[in-house]
């Protein structure tokens, strides 16, 4: 019989009996399956630690090897902040009440007094750190990045421990505020910023002791710093600065999860800082305490993921 197989220039017939191959699909391309390995690594690297791989090769993330505030934070660190914060604070003092009597020009009735617009801007600004402006940031934060979510109790926990740390501080220092020492009013030896104590000896506070009659009635009223109640307002929590500490909290957290937020946030914390020395509410070395402990205790909270452990303690799901 004669060769009936299809000549090597001829199409094969359709009518061929044998099994049709299906069209394989091209593999990945090597560099698209290494990009989404990386981009799998960096999404899973940051629910585990919170910090973003690629920030740290690119050399966005002040989190490198020779800076003090690298990750992860220790307690010794921490430790070493605030003790930096103590002393610097310590050397502040003598010069406290010249610094808070200069600030004065500044203030209301003062020869150089803040005009509207910049005193506005300031008083916005020195709110940095406070619950609403935290709460602002969290939502942005969330909204534009869901992965946030995963760290948002080590937010809260850095931010409320700052706050109860601060809160017991002020009351064991018993400093007066500025407001109270530089009051034209003051005790003979209760006009001092070097003074301290109003945990275990009252400070004689200068008040209206008679509202109803006319006019200011002068006198003072003796208090501790521990008396909430009566009219003791918060004249005797001056260090440390909860201001500051709650802008120091947020700039740690906010610097551990976008580091290149770095140079706005630390600007941001040293605006709070003039800020509460510039309006009267505080000393130097009130601010300067304040902010080296909510850096501190930021720092730690969310490199050891106080919020996280905390949780699974409480086994909150």
């Amino acid at each position: 019989m004669g060769d009936t197989r299809p000549h090597p220039t001829q199409p094969a017939s359709t009518h061929s009996h044998s099994p049709a191959i299906a069209p394989t699909r091209s593999a990945e391309p090597p560099n698209q399956l290494a990009n989404q390995n990386v981009h799998d690594s960096v999404d899973n690297s940051f629910l585990i630690t919170g910090h973003d791989p690629t920030a740290l090769r690119t050399g966005s993330s002040i989190s490198h090897q020779n800076s003090f505030l690298a990750a992860p934070f220790t307690p010794k660190r921490s430790l070493v902040l605030i003790a930096f914060g103590l002393i610097l604070g310590g050397i502040l003092i003598p010069f406290d009440n010249t610094i808070a009597h200069a600030a004065t020009a500044l203030q209301d009735g003062g020869s150089l007094a803040l005009g509207g617009d910049l005193r506005r801007t300031l008083n916005l600004l020195q709110q940095y750190g406070d619950l609403a402006t935290s709460l602002i940031a969290a939502l942005v934060a969330i909204l534009l990045d869901p992965r946030i979510r995963t760290r948002i109790l080590d937010w809260i926990v850095a931010g409320a421990t700052t706050s109860i740390l601060c809160w017991l501080l002020k009351i064991g220092f018993g400093r007066p505020r500025p407001r109270a020492t530089l009051n034209p009013d003051a005790l003979v030896g209760y006009d001092s910023a070097t003074w301290f104590g109003a945990s275990f000896r009252t400070y004689p506070l200068v008040r209206d002791i008679d509202p109803i009659a006319l006019g200011t009635q002068v006198g003072h009223i003796a208090r501790y710093s521990w008396q909430l109640g009566g009219n003791i307002s918060s004249d005797l929590w001056s260090m440390p600065s909860s201001h500051a500490s709650a802008a120091g909290a947020l700039t740690a957290v906010l610097i551990r999860l976008y580091p290149k937020l770095t140079p706005l946030c630390l600007p941001l914390l040293g605006i709070v800082m003039a800020s509460r020395v510039i309006f009267g509410a505080h000393f130097p070395s009130d601010v300067v305490v304040g902010a080296s402990i909510g850096l501190a205790v930021g720092f730690l909270a969310m490199d050891k993921h106080w919020g996280t452990r905390l949780s699974k303690a409480l086994r909150i799901r």
